[in-house]
């Protein structure tokens, strides 16, 4: 079972984040060999495997075993050295097409349609909360690669429970965001609130498809683990300066929390 969503990064990632699985990975790296949902892709451009997810179309990564810097290292405070276990996590957020499908094979009701409203935040990061406000709305041809917005917590495990994935932990998340050593943001050290890195305040005005900003992207090739849209973990606890950077969208949407 996987305990993500990306993010749902299946880390349903912040609105969506991304996806953490503890299904091991085939015996031999061989191109195509299937292990159930399970089959190896490539190696990316960082030197990890790449794997599909055949459930829901994912590409999952595979983080390895060993130790990393978490939490806030600036002026040398406030963090930690933590080792994880190996484990795979969503390369992108989950995309609208993605959650139709989980939708159309379950007939599931998101807590926004069954309740009528969500919470949202704005630039400032001032929450409220919105009515009327469904991930459908946003689900139209040329935004069927976005990530999916309006989604609680509770929408995202119920996605996970779907897909056999599960929430990636804080802890699982942000080691995927930064790599191993320690640097502050996905792509290094300096802010770089810019094309090609991020979508971040009003650059944009709005989401972009999951894939946006490969140049962004973190030492392992997760893609917009900064920018476009908050992400779901199965805890609180992510590092203060990634918490600031990640989603910034001009009408960023998050989904309520519980």
């Amino acid at each position: 079972m996987m305990d993500s969503i990306a993010f749902f990064s299946t880390c349903l990632h912040k609105i969506i984040g991304s996806l953490v699985t503890d299904i091991p990975p085939p015996p031999h790296y061989k191109s195509n060999v299937d292990n159930d949902n399970l089959i190896y892709l490539k190696t990316n451009r960082f030197g990890y495997e790449e794997f599909l997810w055949l459930k829901d179309n994912s590409i999952l990564i595979k983080i390895p075993e060993g130790k990393f810097t978490y939490g806030n290292n600036i002026n040398g405070k406030e963090y930690s050295v933590i080792k994880t276990e190996e484990y795979y996590i969503d390369k992108y957020t989950i995309s609208n097409e993605q959650f139709d499908k989980f939708i159309t094979e379950t007939n599931y009701k998101t807590e926004a349609e069954i309740k009528g409203y969500v919470f949202i935040a704005d630039i400032n990061g001032t929450w409220r909360k919105s009515k009327n406000n469904l991930w459908k709305d946003f689900y139209e041809e040329y935004t069927k690669n976005h990530p999916v917005v309006f989604i609680t917590p509770n929408d995202a495990l119920a996605y996970c429970a779907w897909s056999n994935k599960k929430l990636p932990t804080s802890i699982e998340w942000e080691k995927a965001a930064r790599g191993s050593n320690g640097q502050i943001y996905p792509w290094g050290n300096d802010l770089r609130l810019e094309f090609p890195f991020a979508n971040f305040g009003l650059m944009r005005k709005g989401t972009l498809p999951v894939d946006s900003y490969p140049h962004g992207a973190s030492p392992f090739g997760c893609v917009n683990m900064a920018g476009n849209v908050w992400e779901w973990c199965s805890d609180k606890n992510i590092s203060k300066n990634l918490r600031q950077v990640n989603a910034k969208s001009k009408y960023e949407i998050q989904n309520e929390m519980v």
